[in-house]
């Protein structure tokens, strides 16, 4: 196994999509072997070395208990708001209440 993976030049979306599922497998433990090694880097990372500005909302999963969700459900239902922003305000209250204290 090498070290990288030489990409070449395709004439089409279909030829290169085709290219990358039939090389997936080697791509893969190259990939898999970098990352044990360190010799990967987060994308934000890169862009904040490179000075592009970042959104001020970013996204991430939390693990919410079932009984949680549900009650997290209702509460945007009745609030009139999306699942997501409706649980980014409660966080927000959360952490200024703490903030605070």
């Amino acid at each position: 196994m090498s070290e990288t993976i030489v990409v070449p030049k395709f004439a089409t979306e279909r030829e290169e999509a085709d290219w990358w599922y039939d090389n997936r497998e080697e791509h893969d433990k190259i990939m898999v072997k970098a990352m044990a090694e360190g010799r990967t880097r987060r994308l934000v990372d890169v862009l904040v070395e490179r000075g592009i500005p970042l959104t001020k909302v970013r996204e991430v999963a939390v693990p919410v208990q079932q009984d949680d969700l549900s009650v997290a459900v209702e509460g945007a239902k009745q609030a009139g708001m999306k699942l997501g922003e409706y649980m980014g305000q409660l966080l927000h209250e959360a952490l200024s209440k703490q903030a605070v204290a």
